[in-house]
């Protein structure tokens, strides 16, 4: 039996969404199976469209808005989870959302809807979209931790599903690994989550300070406060910054050296299937090296590993699978 049309319509939406994105994650989604790729457009589809609407619709307003916005952010937020939540079970109703969300909802019901994901990630995203909209402070880097379970853990496990399960001719999918997906993706997520706010701190030092996602203890262990990390930042000062960059460098090398390991035993477990994650890994670690090498150009926009790079990485990496 064929898919319904207005399924269909949605699953090429949210392809184009996805096609439209160019990022590291998304050119992931021309290297999967075609088999696993209805599951991938509609999850990265609504992942980035709330992650979009709290940092840069909610976030990018100023004291005044954010305030009078944040009931009604709050309560986008819970009802983006519930039609999440109900997708992902397979229970979705095609028109119970408006716009955009009833698209991707729908297309994400006849794919991850039919499979055995379950409502971790979904849940996890949503708490830290919470986090962000009650704009609670990160005291400590346990906080950092448990913020990122949400923000880029929760993400990473959903990948780590898509390649890791079997998708059956029906569209149905099912999983069998030795532990849960995001025990595979939590390093690789921390990873590059560091990298990314390494490379860019001058990018977020010039919005305002609620967009700055390291922790208060960090950045007192280093000399700085949030407010001085956005002066050092714009100003490119290296030696302001130097403590609090080799600090976070140390932490970025411990997860590296972890993701290394998970995903050789995910690769392992489903037999080539995860590879590409490790070609991923790779164009993190190239970052991560050139931040190293000469921070104070990354600083000013340069060292940023080329796409052309990016694609020979993740197209190895597939090659391997």
């Amino acid at each position: 039996m064929g898919l319904a049309p207005d399924v269909k319509a949605a699953q090429a939406w949210c392809e184009a969404f996805v096609a439209a994105r160019p990022s590291n994650v998304t050119r992931l989604a021309g290297l999967l199976p075609a088999r696993k790729r209805p599951l991938f457009y509609p999850a990265y589809c609504a992942m980035r469209v709330i992650d979009d609407e709290v940092d840069e619709g909610f976030l990018g307003q100023g004291d005044a808005g954010r305030a009078a916005s944040r009931g009604a952010m709050a309560t986008r937020v819970e009802a983006w989870r519930s039609f999440a939540l109900d997708a992902v079970a397979g229970t979705y109703n095609s028109g119970s959302a408006s716009g955009d969300d009833d698209t991707i909802f729908t297309a994400m019901n006849a794919s991850l809807g039919t499979g055995e994901m379950g409502p971790g990630p979904w849940n996890g995203l949503a708490d830290a979209m919470q986090r962000d909209v009650e704009e609670r402070p990160l005291a400590t880097w346990g906080d950092f931790l448990d913020y990122t379970e949400g923000a880029a853990v929760a993400p990473a496990s959903v990948f780590v599903y898509i390649l890791a399960c079997d998708v059956k001719r029906d569209g149905s999918s099912r999983l069998s690994l030795n532990r849960d997906c995001a025990d595979y993706a939590r390093h690789l997520a921390i990873f590059s989550y560091l990298v990314h706010i390494l490379r860019d701190l001058k990018a977020d030092a010039e919005r305002a300070p609620q967009h700055l996602t390291l922790p208060d203890d960090l950045l007192a262990e280093s000399g700085l406060s949030k407010m001085s990390l956005q002066r050092a930042a714009r100003s490119s000062d290296e030696a302001a910054l130097a403590p609090l960059v080799g600090t976070i460098a140390i932490l970025t090398e411990r997860h590296h050296e972890q993701t290394i390991r998970d995903l050789a035993d995910l690769n392992d477990e489903t037999g080539g299937d995860a590879a590409m994650l490790m070609g991923l890994a790779e164009v993190y670690s190239q970052q991560f090296d050139a931040i190293r090498a000469d921070f104070g150009r990354v600083l000013e926009g340069g060292g940023v590993v080329d796409m052309a790079t990016v694609d020979r990485l993740l197209t190895s990496g597939s090659s391997r699978s």
